[in-house]
């Protein structure tokens, strides 16, 4: 029931893509195993390649329109040639049982029916797999074959930033001399007006003369020798 639903897909799919119906190709025997039991068949259908052992294939003679299929199981693949064993010619009606070299066969699978309408599925998917790998490589093409210039618009704004940087140093080392040559002219200026106060604040220094009398009384009082203030000191 399962392979006869994936195989009404497969038909479905197929049709709506408007493709051929790959389960059918024709073939032609060129070699038979000493039993007649091993088939090697070369055909034009380049889509044996999706076939794996042990898959069922049907086959018959061309000129047996009518006749049954017979069934064989897939052994290998080699390039153009299928090779099949086959465990019995009668239900196709095959005199002797055995086929000739050079003889005309058509076969049938549906599995080779169904990996076909999943290869194309894939295949899809791989080619927009591709597509966008493309893409990547295409801006990556881009991007190498413009390097040059982009390094060259790289290193023309780090210069220019460097020359920026260049110019603000200038800009702030000038003013700081500038600065150090205001503040020295300062400096020198604060020192002039300090020695001016000084000499200003000495020269006007008031002497505590009340002090000095209230010792001398205060001397005086206690018996100490005091100097007369209207002696003179020296005769």
């Amino acid at each position: 029931m399962r392979w006869s639903v994936l195989f009404f897909l497969g038909l479905v799919s197929l049709n709506s893509l408007g493709l051929d119906d790959y389960s059918h190709f024709y073939g032609r025997v060129t070699d038979v195993s000493d039993d007649g039991r091993i088939l090697r068949v070369n055909t034009e259908n380049k889509n044996i390649k999706l076939f794996r052992a042990g898959d069922v294939v049907n086959f018959r003679l061309t000129k047996n329109v009518d006749g049954d299929d017979c069934i064989g199981y897939v052994r290998d693949i080699d390039g153009d040639y299928l090779v099949y064993s086959v465990t019995s010619y009668a239900a196709c009606s095959i005199q002797g049982e055995r086929l000739r070299v050079g003889t005309l066969i058509k076969l049938e699978s549906k599995q080779l029916f169904e990996r076909i309408n999943d290869a194309l599925v894939f295949r899809d998917v791989l080619q927009k797999r591709k597509d966008d790998f493309l893409l990547q490589l295409n801006e990556v093409n881009q991007w190498l074959w413009s390097f040059r210039e982009q390094k060259l618009k790289e290193v023309a704004k780090f210069d220019q930033e460097i020359e920026e940087i260049k110019l603000k140093k200038f800009k702030a080392v000038s003013n700081l001399n500038i600065k150090r040559k205001d503040y020295l002219h300062l400096q020198r200026e604060l020192k002039f007006r300090l020695d001016e106060l000084d000499r200003d604040i000495e020269f006007y220094r008031i002497q505590n003369s009340r002090v000095l009398r209230d010792r001398w009384a205060k001397d005086r009082d206690l018996g100490i020798q005091t100097l007369q203030p209207h002696k003179k000191v020296i005769e």
